[in-house]
Formats: structure tokens, C-alpha cells, sequence
């Protein structure tokens, strides 16, 4: 199961001031990695951006606003005020994986996107975000027993 750390926690989630991209990046469709991390992200960006455009999917039929396609830019790596974080998904970001969210939570960053979405009026300018994808870390449901365990 995978969690949300938008923008990493210690950002304001629509600012990108304090990221640095590198520039080796590949351009992807989130449907080559499965629907559910389409659905995971979709729902994200609709609650992201619920007062700036309606985002709807790109299978709906009807709707106002924008249909989100799902075209993101993933990275190995990013530099969030000089500190590297870097994704599992990718051999460059494999020694950086690792981190923590809302306090002390360890996380395993899965993927890391930058996502940019044109609006229903072509006037205004691109909706942008920065997103990881991360897993939690989970209990095991049975705690392995120990010679020295007292019982």
C-alpha cells in the first residue's frame, strides 16, 4: 500500500522554491505503473487543486474542467534544501531512499513525479506540483520468538 508525502511535508505543497531538479528525468505515464497509482494520484490532485480547476479523470465521459492524462515527469533523485532524497524505483536513487514523514514515521520513497496540468482556460498558467510516492513501514503480525525471550 502506498501513502502520499506531497511535496515532502517540509514544503509548502505548491511551492517548488526549495527543490532542485536534476536534469535526467523520464517522462512517463502513470498507467504503465498500475491504475491503482493513477487513482492514488488523481485523487490527490483533485484534492491539491479543488479551489484552482476540476480535475476529472481521462476515462470520464462527462464533465467540466480538465481531464488529467496522467503524463509526469519521474526522477531518480531530488534535492530538497540541499538534502537528497531519491526514489527505490530508480538505481540512482536507491543510497537516498530513505526517509521520514509527519515527524518520525520511516517511509521507503517509491517514486518521486513532478506533474504539471494544463487548465480549462489556456490563459491561465500550468497547474504544478512535486510529488513522492512512499511506503510505510509495516509491523510484522507475528513477532519472531528469540532464544532469550522470556516466556
Amino acid at each position: 500500500m502506498f501513502d502520499f508525502c506531497a511535496s515532502f511535508r517540509l514544503l509548502n505543497p505548491l511551492s517548488t522554491d526549495y527543490i532542485d531538479f536534476p536534469q535526467q528525468f523520464q517522462n512517463l505515464r502513470i498507467r504503465t505503473i498500475s491504475n491503482e497509482m493513477y487513482r492514488l494520484v488523481l485523487r490527490h490532485i483533485q484534492h491539491l487543486w479543488r479551489y484552482d480547476e476540476h480535475v476529472h479523470s481521462d476515462l470520464a465521459i462527462r464533465g467540466d474542467g480538465v481531464k488529467f492524462i496522467g503524463d509526469v515527469d519521474l526522477f531518480s533523485f531530488l534535492l530538497v534544501l540541499k538534502i537528497r532524497y531519491g526514489a527505490a524505483s530508480r538505481h540512482r536513487g536507491l543510497s537516498a531512499r530513505f526517509a521520514y514523514i509527519d515527524g518520525r514515521i520511516p517511509v521507503q520513497i517509491k517514486y518521486l513525479f513532478r506533474l504539471s496540468q494544463m487548465r480549462s482556460r489556456p490563459d491561465r498558467p500550468l497547474l504544478t506540483t512535486t510529488i513522492a510516492i512512499v511506503r510505510r513501514f509495516q509491523h510484522p503480525h507475528q513477532m519472531p520468538q528469540f532464544p532469550w525471550d522470556a516466556r
